[in-house]
């Protein structure tokens, strides 16, 4: 799941970055606000929570021994008596618990990924003169 997490929040990012760009008539590096990475961590975070939900459904469903075998078993337990709209039963509250800690998260990794470049280029400057 972290891996689609991070694919999609940087996809998102780049598609939101170029968006900053065209609108950007100065020669600063367009970085995300805390707003936009939040927002772009939240939908990373309900994208991955979304596709990763049928896997969780017959992770739980092992753990809890409402279905014995394998999770092929358990796929086909579920669409015989829920149907294949039962592999996303429970999407609703994953979401809305993994997209804003995922949020968080990324608000997080984009400040400290924009302070320590910062850093890094004052640094560099500095040893320059």
């Amino acid at each position: 799941m972290h891996a689609l997490q991070l694919t999609a929040f940087e996809m998102t990012k780049k598609a939101a970055l170029a968006s900053k760009e065209k609108r950007n008539t100065g020669t600063e590096k367009a970085e995300l606000s805390n707003v936009e990475a939040a927002l772009c961590g939240v939908f990373a975070g309900s994208f991955s929570a979304a596709l990763t939900t049928p896997l969780d459904k017959m992770k739980t469903m092992l753990m809890t021994g409402q279905c014995s075998g394998s999770y092929v078993d358990c796929v086909n337990q579920v669409i015989r008596d829920e149907g294949v709209g039962g592999l996303m039963s429970g999407l609703a509250p994953r979401v809305g618990y993994i997209a804003p800690s995922v949020g968080v998260f990324f608000v997080v990794k984009e400040a400290m990924e924009q302070y320590l470049d910062k850093r890094e280029r004052v640094a560099a400057a500095t040893k320059k003169k």
